[in-house]
């Protein structure tokens, strides 16, 4: 059977980031105190650096103290800790503490390494921006190969949900300077709400996309290359045991204003279909 695994999912304002470890169901030691992993997103000032550390029983405090002057601290939970600074320059060293705060261990923060899962084109945004409901998409466009296809891998952070991509997505344009093709995906984080997230791909026309739902939430974009994606929350409505946006309109706009097309949008449009 295999170890069972840790996902963390990290943001900060302006990036996200994630790491993975396998758990250490049975410590060597009730001191035990290892960092698995460090890790570095984002850039400079606006992304962060983060340390996943596994621990025994006595550890009761894990605390970073960082070259930069800041510190963080975590209260383990079932052997695993992790702490965190903002910017990418996040050295230091990591101290465990037992019950009567005694520093019973002590490690360097390992050397970091970039936050992903290695597409060609993870690391270079294609943009970023927060909604008006404080959702940040960071948009990419990747490759599996040097000239493989393209596909869309937007990051989104909602509050306590993170996600790290999106994959399968093809990144396409239509051949009319006019078209849209529009495809629906409802993200169900299970740390905060769910998100529902228009992929749109757009035309050399089209300067703007805009949805906008029967509950007066909305999300627009200029579309980069001809990608677009919208996401809103508290769009969704339970109907027989399933999460269907509600009521909810595409819009496209040309860049002299001029309304190009207006129509719903329905999960039956999968994402996962090329233009």
């Amino acid at each position: 059977m295999p170890e069972p695994q840790i996902e963390v999912g990290l943001s900060s304002h302006d990036a996200v980031g994630y790491m993975t470890g396998l758990a250490v169901t049975n410590p060597p030691g009730a001191n035990w105190f290892y960092p698995v992993e460090s890790t570095r997103f984002g850039v400079g000032a606006s992304g962060g650096s983060a340390t996943l550390v596994s621990v025994g029983p006595n550890i009761v405090t894990v605390r970073a103290i960082y070259s930069s002057g800041a510190s963080d601290s975590m209260h383990p939970v079932s052997g695993w800790a992790v702490v965190a600074t903002p910017g990418t320059e996040g050295t230091g060293r990591l101290i465990g503490l037992d019950g009567a705060g005694h520093r019973v261990a002590s490690a360097q923060i390992p050397a970091p390494t970039p936050s992903g899962e290695g597409f060609l084109g993870e690391s270079t945004p294609t943009f970023v921006r927060t909604t008006h409901q404080g959702v940040l998409i960071i948009g990419h466009t990747v490759r599996n190969q040097p000239r493989g296809a393209s596909w869309l891998y937007p990051y989104l952070v909602d509050r306590a949900s993170v996600q790290m991509g999106l994959e399968g997505i093809p990144a396409c344009r239509p051949k009319s300077p006019s078209g849209v093709v529009s495809r629906v995906l409802e993200v169900d984080a299970d740390q905060g709400v769910p998100m529902t997230v228009v992929i749109v791909h757009a035309g050399t026309s089209v300067a703007l996309v805009r949805v906008h739902y029967s509950n007066g939430v909305q999300d627009s974009m200029a579309p980069i290359a001809g990608q677009a994606v919208l996401v809103t929350v508290g769009t969704t409505e339970s109907a027989g045991g399933h999460a269907d946006p509600k009521e909810g309109l595409l819009q496209a706009f040309a860049t002299d204003g001029h309304l190009i097309v207006s129509r719903p949008i329905s999960l039956r449009d999968s994402a996962y279909v090329s233009c």
